[in-house]
């Protein structure tokens, strides 16, 4: 498993890595003489794999997902449960009394306890038993009008929808693993070329120790503690049936972008706090930019506003 490589939190080396390269930019002559590889486009593309890494399903919605599944398989394995305490109850309408507990035995009674405490092996061992249990003994159980004909469908029916719930949740928690890794990989390819860029930043500056320090990433990371905030909004048109979704809100000196869902509405989760130029678009409608934006330090800023069509 994929374990970080940041010392810190991942909104955090977003916003440290954000403000790292924005110093690189400032100063992108010094870093050109050192390395040709460093241009504006390279750190366009490093400023764009930033916004991919944050925009990798968080572990919050990753867990939301598995939970889902694992609560439908519980919701199932207590189904499967209540068709067998039913199964017994025609055990014994159709068996003496001095016979019931070694056919409860056949019938999957060793395995309930442990089912009971959502122990999927077990839930899938009582069930495979008491199917074959209502099979071997369909004509006793049957008899005198005791289990009803559809019982057995109806049990067999409850083990199959126990088997797909589970193995949704199984998939489900090998997805979140393997996206957890994406996640995490992502970021500490953020975090790694980030440091190698500081690091050629300490040889470049060697003799300028105020430019030296702009590139330390516990420089970086003093900023980003000191001036954390957040910008959301709602975006609207002057048409109330159109599709608000896709509607992109960029912050220009910055580069970040987030893009609006089917109501209207975006949320940048965290960056710095400061005064910004933001810049609301989508192909049909007239671009709107609004300068002076302050965002302060530990707020969110509510930022709504309506488009019209082109």
């Amino acid at each position: 498993m994929a374990k970080p490589n940041y010392p810190c939190k991942q909104s955090e080396l977003y916003l440290a890595s954000r403000i790292g390269w924005r110093n690189f930019l400032t100063l992108l002559s010094f870093f050109t003489v050192f390395k040709a590889i460093y241009t504006t486009l390279f750190q366009s593309a490093r400023i764009a794999q930033i916004a991919a890494a944050k925009a990798l399903p968080d572990v919050s919605v990753r867990n939301s997902k598995v939970t889902r599944k694992q609560k439908l398989t519980k919701k199932k394995a207590k189904i499967c449960r209540t068709k067998y305490q039913t199964l017994k109850s025609y055990i014994n309408g159709a068996f003496p009394e001095d016979e019931r507990e070694t056919l409860y035995q056949e019938a999957g009674q060793a395995h309930y306890q442990q089912a009971s405490q959502n122990n999927w092996e077990e839930v899938d061992n009582l069930m495979t038993d008491g199917k074959a249990f209502i099979t071997n003994h369909l004509s006793e159980l049957t008899a005198a009008d005791n289990m009803p004909a559809t019982f057995q469908a109806s049990f067999s029916d409850a083990y199959d929808a126990f088997d797909v719930a589970l193995n949704d949740f199984y998939d489900e928690e090998e997805t979140e693993k393997q996206v957890t890794a994406n996640k995490v990989n992502a970021n500490n390819a953020v975090y790694d070329v980030l440091m190698l860029m500081l690091t050629d930043a300490q040889q470049i500056f060697v003799d300028d120790e105020d430019k030296r320090k702009l590139f330390t990433f516990e420089h970086l990371m003093s900023l980003v503690t000191n001036h954390v905030a957040n910008l959301t909004g709602d975006i609207t048109t002057d048409v109330p049936v159109d599709d608000l979704s896709g509607f992109e809100i960029r912050i220009i000196e910055t580069d970040d972008v987030e893009v609006t869902d089917e109501d209207g509405n975006y949320d940048f989760g965290t960056i710095a706090a400061g005064t910004y130029t933001i810049q609301i678009s989508k192909a049909g409608y007239i671009t709107q930019i609004i300068a002076d934006v302050e965002i302060l330090t530990g707020s969110t800023k509510k930022l709504d506003v309506m488009m019209h069509h082109a």
